[in-house]
């Protein structure tokens, strides 16, 4: 109990400051990419925080401007969210991973 309530509590915090933060608002810190500081060119994940911060704030567009791939990574966050989420309430089911 203790721990899916734990689980449910950082799941839901982590959403609502995601749907706070702006975006343009991890602009001003240096990224962490590894790749991009080392060659300096983008990586595939470059700006995937961002355009799932624009996406939880309804924003489609700028979601898609930031990487178009948040249309195949956020459905399937969504989708390990709920399986965690289900792992958790004890119907135990082995993780394909």
């Amino acid at each position: 109990m203790h721990r899916r309530l734990v689980f449910g509590c950082l799941a839901v915090g982590m959403v609502v400051v995601a749907a706070l933060v702006p975006p343009t608002a991890l602009d001003r810190f240096p990224t962490p990419c590894l790749f991009r500081n080392l060659a300096g060119w983008e990586c595939p994940g470059c700006g995937m925080t961002r355009a799932v911060l624009s996406l939880l704030r309804g924003n489609l567009a700028t979601a898609l401007h930031y990487n178009r791939m948040v249309v195949l990574v956020f459905p399937l966050l969504c989708c390990l969210l709920l399986a965690e989420l289900r792992n958790h309430q004890g119907a135990r089911t082995p993780r394909p991973w």
